[in-house]
């Protein structure tokens, strides 16, 4: 009983260090935000920011330069869509797999799990060449419609 309750506490222990661990980048990113940039670059590193003021922050995201609005504003409608559209057509495909018999529908069934076995990486290129044939290289098309077609979803 006691060296299940140790154990059970070196995971909790294993478990709270990793989640620090993982969570150190943001706090990094929170602190320098509200850091003066001679705080942020000194030589001996500091765990507190030294003056809490939002200038970096607001300096960042005003600035027409850095485009983080616009990346925040592409992201969100690029996310939207693509997460409509695949539940959409999964739910599409899905239906059709699951209500129609026909003497092919196991084939077809066949086919989509196997496609859950192809590597990612061996299809960017082709999908890559497909989005640049229906010229849509550089628009919400581009990166939208090839990710809606998901098996995995299926």
């Amino acid at each position: 009983m006691r060296s299940s309750r140790l154990v059970t506490a070196l995971r909790y222990g294993m478990a709270t260090a990793l989640a620090l661990l993982f969570l150190l980048p943001f706090y990094v990113i929170v602190r320098n935000a509200f850091s003066t940039n001679q705080n942020i670059t000194a030589p001996r590193w500091n765990w507190l920011p030294d003056q809490l003021n939002l200038t970096n922050l607001d300096s960042m995201l005003s600035s027409d330069s850095t485009g983080v609005l616009r990346g925040l504003l592409n992201s969100t409608i690029m996310t939207i869509l693509q997460t409509v559209g695949t539940v959409v057509i999964s739910l599409m495909a899905g239906y059709g797999l699951a209500r129609f018999t026909h003497r092919l529908s196991k084939v077809v069934l066949g086919l989509t799990v196997f496609t859950l076995m192809v590597p990612a990486a061996t299809t960017f290129v082709p999908m890559f060449i497909i989005t640049a044939q229906f010229g849509w290289i550089d628009s919400f098309r581009g990166l939208v419609i090839p990710g809606m077609f998901s098996a995995f979803a299926t």
